[in-house]
């Protein structure tokens, strides 16, 4: 995990009507093989969420990585195709952010900026507490 830098590159991110769902698929898919590397099973379920957060705990603490902007876009990625899949939503460009995200008709919800967040602020923004968060609160 702590080679994916490599796999994806910040910059990425920057072109309206690209097709994020695409995107945002092969980057989940890549999360989930370079966790199962690591020794994580990561399955799209919403109870993965919590095997998300355990492995970054696991491997970064509160150190955070190297680029906590690429791991951030693959580890969101994942949480966000988590979300998609159980709650609802489509990624789209989001102008006023700058950033790729899920929408359900006036509601944004920013898994990337979420996991960039928790890899650099620590334990206190957790990913399954995010997850919960927009089911519950419907955010979405």
């Amino acid at each position: 995990m702590n080679n994916l830098a490599d796999s994806c590159t910040p910059g990425q991110d920057q072109e309206e009507g690209q097709d994020w769902t695409g995107e945002m698929v092969t980057r989940a898919d890549l999360c989930v093989r370079v966790a199962a590397e690591a020794g994580y099973r990561l399955d799209f379920e919403p109870n993965s969420v919590s095997v998300l957060e355990q492995m970054v705990e696991d491997l970064w603490g509160t150190q955070g990585p190297e680029r906590p902007d690429v791991v951030a876009a693959v580890i969101g990625s994942y949480l966000g195709e988590v979300v998609r899949r159980h709650i609802g939503g489509d990624w789209a460009w989001n102008a006023e952010y700058q950033t790729p995200g899920l929408v359900r008709g006036e509601k944004w919800v920013f898994p990337l900026a979420r996991a960039q967040k928790r890899l650099v602020d620590g334990r206190g923004d957790n990913l399954a507490v995010f997850y919960v968060a927009i089911g519950e609160l419907q955010l979405l």
